[in-house]
C-alpha cells in the first residue's frame, strides 16, 4: 500500500523542492548583479540559476505525467514553488525600483484567486463518484477489467476520474499563459541587467508592467467565471 511518504518522495517532487532551493541563490546573485553592475560572474550566475529554475518547472510536470504520478501533494507543492519564485522575484525587482510595487500586489491577487478557483473546481470534481464517472464516460467495462489506473485512497492523489474530469473542465486560457508571461518578463529583466544587452528602458518596463497587469486582471475575471460553471455529463 502506498503511504504519504511514498507519494511525496518522487522525482517530480524532488525537482520542485530543488526549485525552492535554487530561488534564494537566484535572488542573491541578481541583487549582487544590481549592486555591482557589469560583474560577469554575477551576470552569468543569475542567468544560470534562472534557467535552472525554469528547467525544473518544466521537468517536474513532464516527469509526473510521464511516470503517472500526478498527486494532490505534487500539484500543491508545484504551485507553492512557482509562487515563491515569481512573487519573491517581483518583490525584489520592486525593492530595487525596477518594476512598480503594484505589479507585485496584482500578481499576489492573481495567485490567491487562482488558488480559490482551483479549490472550487477540485471540490466540484470530488462530488462526482467513481461509479458516476465511469457511467458518464462509458467505461464501466474497462474499470471492471482493470484497464483503468488504480485509485489510491490516502487523500493526496489525482485519480483517473479526476484527471479525466480535469481535462474536460479545463483551466482558463489566461490562467495558463499569465504565469508563462511573468516568467518571460523576469527573464527579460535578468538579461537587461547584462552590461552588453541592456535594452529595456524604464518606460518600456512600465509599459510591459501595464500590459501584464491587464492580462492578469483578465485571467482573474476569467477564473471567477469558470469557477461558477458546473460540470455536466
Amino acid at each position: 500500500m502506498l503511504t504519504n511518504y511514498d507519494i511525496a518522495i518522487n522525482l517530480p517532487n524532488l525537482l520542485t523542492a530543488l526549485r525552492f532551493l535554487l530561488t534564494p541563490f537566484f535572488l542573491s546573485f541578481f541583487y549582487l548583479l544590481f549592486v555591482f553592475p557589469g560583474k560577469l560572474f554575477f551576470e552569468i550566475s543569475s542567468l544560470v540559476f534562472f534557467l535552472l529554475i525554469c528547467a525544473t518547472d518544466i521537468l517536474d510536470g513532464y516527469t509526473a505525467r510521464k511516470g503517472g504520478i500526478i498527486t494532490d501533494f505534487g500539484a500543491s507543492f508545484d504551485l507553492a514553488a512557482d509562487f515563491f519564485f515569481r512573487f519573491s522575484s517581483l518583490i525584489l525587482f520592486s525593492f530595487l525600483k525596477i518594476i512598480p510595487f503594484w505589479l507585485s500586489a496584482i500578481y499576489l491577487v492573481f495567485f490567491l484567486s487562482f488558488i480559490l478557483n482551483y479549490k472550487i473546481k477540485w471540490n466540484n470534481l470530488n462530488k462526482i463518484t467513481d461509479q458516476n464517472f465511469a457511467t458518464r464516460v462509458g467505461q464501466p467495462a474497462c474499470r471492471q477489467a482493470g484497464n483503468v489506473p488504480p485509485i489510491y485512497s490516502n487523500g493526496i492523489y489525482f485519480s483517473h476520474k479526476k484527471i479525466k474530469m480535469r481535462n474536460r473542465f479545463g483551466i482558463n486560457m489566461f490562467g495558463k499563459i499569465t504565469p508563462v508571461i511573468y516568467n518571460t518578463f523576469i527573464g527579460m529583466i535578468v538579461l537587461n541587467n547584462f552590461s552588453s544587452i541592456a535594452v529595456l528602458t524604464p518606460h518600456v518596463v512600465m509599459l510591459i508592467s501595464l500590459i501584464l497587469s491587464i492580462l492578469t486582471f483578465i485571467a482573474i475575471l476569467e477564473g471567477l467565471f469558470f469557477s461558477k460553471a458546473e460540470i455536466h455529463g
